[in-house]
């Protein structure tokens, strides 16, 4: 799979929401080689045994949504899944200290 140019030197890059498209998205992101960190509200040990997410990710690389502002600050890009809003507490303090860029995978 070819990457456009603006996403060929990913390096690291958080997803925001373990539902079937974040899931989809990690397990893309990990098969291109980039250093994937995963973000969804809840326990992570119980949201990371679902979908495989346990062999595709280590623990170290699952976080709680509360403290992901400072972990997007240290990635190329931020995927959000559909149940996420760009307006999120979250992701807008992230944003607002000028950390990365975001795509939703929201359709339009």
């Amino acid at each position: 799979m070819v990457l456009p140019p603006e996403l060929q030197n990913l390096r690291r890059v958080a997803v925001f929401g373990m539902g079937k498209s974040g899931v989809a998205a990690v397990r893309l992101l990990v098969k291109l080689g980039i250093e994937v960190h995963a973000v969804n509200e809840g326990e992570v040990e119980a949201w990371r045994a679902k979908d495989g997410l346990g062999e595709l990710l280590t623990l170290e690389r699952c976080h709680a949504q509360a403290g992901a502002a400072s972990l997007f600050a240290d990635c190329d890009l931020i995927v959000l899944s559909p149940g996420i809003p760009t307006t999120h507490e979250v992701l807008a303090s992230a944003l607002a200290r000028g950390c990365g860029n975001h795509l939703s995978t929201r359709q339009t």
